[in-house]
């Protein structure tokens, strides 16, 4: 099961990501980008429990749904093996990862 847990200028995923659940949180995660329209926004992926080319593909949507409503949105803490799933299909270059100290 995945939990999405909101702070401010925060979203942080949790758990296991399961087909099922991302087409909610699909439009979850765009309504927050949307309500942060002309603001920055995080994403939090450190507490994911698994990876697969679904979730790699929402993150995809959601980068497109925060560049149509001016969101600097970030990813923070994205395994490595998602990292390589995004490299095989040729996107690495494409998601804005935040750098950590």
């Amino acid at each position: 099961m995945l939990e999405l847990v909101t702070e401010s200028g925060s979203i942080s995923l949790q758990g296991v990501p399961e087909g099922g659940e991302l087409v909610k949180l699909r439009a979850r995660l765009e309504a927050d980008i949307v309500s942060h329209a002309g603001q920055s926004l995080t994403i939090d992926l450190s507490a994911l429990a698994a990876v697969s080319s679904q979730l790699l593909s929402l993150l995809l949507c959601c980068l497109r749904c925060a560049e149509s409503h001016s969101c600097r949105l970030q990813f923070k803490g994205m395994s490595r093996g998602l990292f390589d799933m995004a490299r095989v299909g040729g996107v690495e270059a494409f998601l804005p990862l935040l750098q950590e100290a």
